[in-house]
């Protein structure tokens, strides 16, 4: 399926949303299905990094192909990438006592 014909589908799916949600979701997807692709079976779909690439990717692409576009959701690009770092700093915390915890109650006993 093309752009525009995956343009098309998701106007259909919702038909409220404006051409620039239509074109941001389609850049998302298309650089998800990419750069998946590109780093295997062995990829990490939890490593932060991928998808800061992801979005990343994605905006390029936008930037690239339609600028008039990019230009009206670059902000939000832009904070998608903030906030994805902000995320994983704020939860790394709780990913470090899980793991502690887990292995207290549950997890293998160590040696």
């Amino acid at each position: 399926m093309n752009n525009i014909e995956r343009f098309n589908e998701i106007k259909a799916a919702h038909p409220t949303w404006s051409d620039e949600q239509i074109w941001t979701a389609i850049s998302l997807e298309m650089e998800a299905d990419k750069t998946i692709t590109e780093k295997g079976s062995n990829i990490d779909r939890n490593d932060p990094e991928i998808f800061q690439e992801i979005i990343r990717r994605a905006g390029e692409w936008l930037e690239a192909v339609l600028p008039k576009i990019f230009n009206k959701v670059k902000e939000l690009f832009a904070q998608l990438l903030n906030r994805l770092a902000k995320w994983a700093k704020d939860i790394w915390p709780s990913v470090m006592d899980f793991v502690k915890n887990w292995f207290r109650t549950s997890g293998p006993m160590l040696r």
